[in-house]
């Protein structure tokens, strides 16, 4: 052993104890009170807590959307996220016009090798549907990267129609791989941004109002059924409302395979926000 990380309050799923760690090569190789070697470093946790690092699965470094530059970069982000015991990341490859999935995915790996100061991943955005890009995903799975991004409203122009999600799922499925789906029915979104345009109803109070929240719940169910229909697996990405929640837990007692994630701000704030002074 290299490193002994001793008087530790370990930190797992089922409980909380002291021991020690021992860690060789960057791996852990003993978990046990009184652990002795005559050459590792020791680090004294007394009256610590030490965990697994977290993983955030869903970065967006120095993405380039919505006419602007997202803030971090492959460095600070990855410093950051060190700071907050945050050991892992997986950020975006998202092609532009006409690049093919393996173009995207070199140029984001340029951007940010020798930059961060984490492990790191890829998610690979799926921009549109034909057979050139189906002839990719096995490529693109036997690399490492199993999982792909897909939008179902016309977000920055990445949306993917219904049977394009469909043949997504089909053929990623087939390699054991996962389509995480932005969800959301964007036509309707569309129609109540122009009605509220319409009624002049331009402030920020309005805005739960472009987006009532069975515009999730609609396009979650679709996502389901499509999923369903090819026996594939599908992850929802950033879920805001509990009827949507409520979708993907039927179909989990169903055994359809659908999973998601959410972001605090949907966890602690509500419409009321869009009311005070400040918005």
């Amino acid at each position: 052993m290299d490193l002994i990380i001793k008087n530790a309050k370990i930190v797992i799923p089922e409980k909380i104890f002291c021991a020690d760690i021992g860690i060789e090569g960057e791996k852990i190789v003993a978990v046990k009170k009184g652990l002795e070697s005559g050459n590792a470093e020791i680090i004294d946790a007394n009256g610590m807590f030490v965990m697994p690092g977290a993983i955030d699965v869903h970065t967006h470094f120095q993405l380039k959307a919505y006419n602007s530059i997202s803030n971090d970069d492959f460095e600070n982000g990855t410093k950051a996220a060190a700071c907050g015991g945050v050991t892992t990341v997986i950020d975006y490859a998202i092609p532009e016009k006409n690049q093919s999935l393996t173009e995207t995915i070199t140029k984001r790996i340029s951007e940010a090798e020798n930059k961060v100061c984490i492990d790191y991943s890829l998610h690979c955005q799926i921009i549109h549907w034909d057979n050139q890009i189906k002839k990719e995903i096995k490529d693109v799975i036997d690399s490492g990267i199993t999982s792909f991004k897909i939008f179902m409203p016309a977000t920055e122009g990445w949306q993917v129609d219904d049977a394009g999600i469909y043949n997504a799922i089909k053929e990623v499925s087939k390699y054991s791989g996962i389509v995480e789906l932005h969800a959301e029915n964007g036509s309707l979104i569309n129609s109540f941004i122009e009605e509220l345009r319409q009624q002049n109803k331009l402030s920020i109070e309005f805005f739960p109002l472009s987006r009532p929240n069975f515009v999730e719940e609609e396009a979650v169910s679709r996502a389901i059924n499509l999923a369903k229909f090819v026996n594939g697996q599908i992850y929802i990405v950033h879920l805001s409302t509990k009827e949507a929640l409520q979708e993907i837990e039927l179909a989990q007692k169903k055994g359809i395979k659908v999973f998601a994630e959410t972001c605090p701000q949907y966890l602690v704030l509500d419409n009321s926000k869009f009311l005070l002074p400040d918005g």
